[in-house]
């Protein structure tokens, strides 16, 4: 569905076709909202980074090495047959004697805008595979664009943003019953769509 009919949908149901900028934001929140529910297939971005061939422990920056990041799926490094294993920070000392400073290995973990790994084996390449958030649509948006999300489940896109500017306006009530309108159909949308 481009994005136009979306939004004159969503001006039928709130009856605010004077909101322009304020319908788009919502439009935009509602994805990223519904996106945040689930790891869908249309998200998942997968590739490699170079990494150092001689250090066991390394990082990668996330806002340099992945778009619109939301979260990992998984870590390889190109000599492993295993993914990495994602480890709590607190947690990445071996616990039957974490005052030897023993660190558990072949793990990974995320420090503020870093992916912090371990290995056992020195590798060249990191394998990676994470989903990201679709691309927000901006005020210069042209009524023909539209993203999967909206071509896939444009009347949950259109409940939920309606669920937001209710909320914006003031209609707590209202909101709240299109909001569970909305999470309901992404529910049966989810299946279909779920990674893996």
């Amino acid at each position: 569905m481009p994005l136009g009919e979306l939004r004159a949908r969503i001006y039928r149901t709130t009856k605010r076709s004077d909101l322009v900028e304020k319908t788009l934001d919502a439009i935009n929140d509602a994805i990223e909202l519904l996106t945040a529910h689930g790891d869908f297939a249309a998200d998942l971005v997968e590739g490699s980074v170079a990494i150092s061939s001689s250090e066991y422990a390394q990082s990668i920056v996330i806002s340099t090495t992945f778009t619109r990041f939301r979260k990992i799926k998984y870590l390889r490094p190109s000599t492993y047959s295993l993914y990495l294993k994602k480890t709590d920070p607190a947690k990445i000392f071996i616990e039957k004697n974490p005052t030897l400073g023993q660190e558990k290995i072949d793990v990974w973990y995320r420090a503020g805008d870093n992916l912090v790994f371990k290995l056992s084996t020195l590798s060249s390449l990191m394998l990676y595979g994470y989903y990201q958030y679709p691309e927000r649509f901006d005020d210069e948006s042209d009524d023909d664009d539209t993203n999967w999300f909206i071509d896939n489940m444009e009347g949950t896109v259109a409940t939920m943003a309606c669920a937001i500017m209710f909320e914006d306006m003031g209609n707590s009530d209202e909101a709240a019953r299109l909001e569970a309108k909305a999470l309901k159909w992404l529910a049966v949308h989810k299946n279909d769509k779920q990674d893996g």
